[in-house]
C-alpha cells in the first residue's frame, strides 16, 4: 500500500513497444480491451485531449504470464492451421 512519503514508481509501456512484446495487432489489443481481457492502459492528457499513454510494464507481464500459463503454444496452435486443400470459387 502507498503511503505518504514513500517512493512509489511505475513502469509505462510505450504502445508501440506492447505490440511487439504480445505479438498482437492493434486492433486485435482494442478489441480485447473492450471485451476486458487485456489490461486498460494508462491515460494521460495533453493539449485538453484525452491521449493514451501506454500500459503499465507490471500488466503486460502478468497478462503473458497468465496467457502463457492458460494456452501452452504448442497446444492451440495445431489445431489453428487451415486445411491444406481450399477449393476453388467454382467449386463451391
Amino acid at each position: 500500500m502507498w503511503e505518504p512519503g514513500s517512493q512509489w514508481r511505475m513502469t509505462v509501456l510505450a504502445p508501440s513497444t506492447v505490440f511487439a512484446a504480445v505479438g498482437l495487432s492493434r486492433a486485435t489489443i482494442y478489441r480485447h480491451m473492450r471485451q476486458g481481457r487485456f489490461p486498460s492502459p494508462v491515460i494521460g492528457v495533453q493539449s485538453g485531449r484525452p491521449r493514451l499513454l501506454g500500459w503499465q510494464q507490471r500488466d503486460i507481464e502478468a497478462w503473458i504470464a497468465g496467457r502463457d500459463h492458460a494456452c501452452p503454444r504448442d497446444s492451440h496452435h495445431e489445431q489453428m492451421r487451415w486445411p491444406k486443400y481450399h477449393p476453388r470459387r467454382d467449386e463451391y
